[in-house]
C-alpha cells in the first residue's frame, strides 16, 4: 500500500489509487469502485459532503441526503389502502404489493412473491442449492453477480 495518515485510529490513504483492493482497511467493507471507497473512507473521519442541520447526520451521497431531508419535511408516501405512511416511494410499493398480492416475481418452488428480481433469483437459488464460490477465498454466494462483485476486492 501507499502512504497513509492515521487520524482517530483510522487509516486514510493519501492516494486512493495506491490501494491494492477495493476494501476499506478500517472496517473491511467492499466496494465496486475507488470513488465509492473514497467516499466511504471519509465517513470514518466524519467528513461528509452533506449535513442535516436538524439531526446532525452526515451523508456523502446527495440522493441519500435528499431522501433523509424529506423525512424532516414530513413528506411521506401514504398507502391508499390503509393508514400507513412511508418515507420512501419504493417502500410504499413493496407494502402495496402485500395488499394486492401483485408480485412481479413468484418462486416456482414455494409460490412466495417478490418485488425485486434479484431477491427472487437469490431465493430460487437457495431452493435449488445453487451456489457461487469465490475463486480467491472460501465465501459462497447465492448470486453470481454478488460473487463477482466480491471478487473485485478479494485478493486472498
Amino acid at each position: 500500500m501507499g502512504p497513509h495518515t492515521i487520524e482517530n485510529n483510522n487509516i486514510i490513504p493519501e492516494a486512493i489509487g495506491d490501494l491494492e483492493s477495493l476494501t476499506c482497511p478500517n472496517c473491511s467493507k467492499s466496494f465496486a469502485n475507488k470513488g465509492n471507497l473514497r467516499r466511504h473512507m471519509a465517513t470514518h473521519l466524519g467528513r461528509f459532503r452533506f449535513w442535516c442541520e436538524e439531526c446532525k447526520k452526515g451523508y456523502q451521497d446527495k440522493g441519500n441526503y435528499t431522501q433523509h431531508m424529506a423525512k424532516h419535511a414530513g413528506r411521506t408516501f401514504p398507502c391508499q389502502l390503509c393508514s400507513k405512511r412511508f418515507s420512501y416511494e419504493s417502500t410504499l410499493r413493496a407494502h402495496q404489493a402485500e395488499h394486492t398480492g401483485d408480485f412481479p416475481f413468484t418462486c416456482s418452488y414455494c409460490q412466495k412473491g417478490f418485488i425485486m428480481r434479484q431477491k427472487w433469483m437469490e431465493h430460487e437459488n437457495q431452493h435449488a442449492g445453487v451456489q457461487f464460490s469465490c475463486r480467491n477465498c472460501t465465501k459462497v454466494f447465492n448470486l453470481e453477480s454478488k460473487r463477482d462483485l466480491h471478487e473485485k476486492s478479494c485478493w486472498k
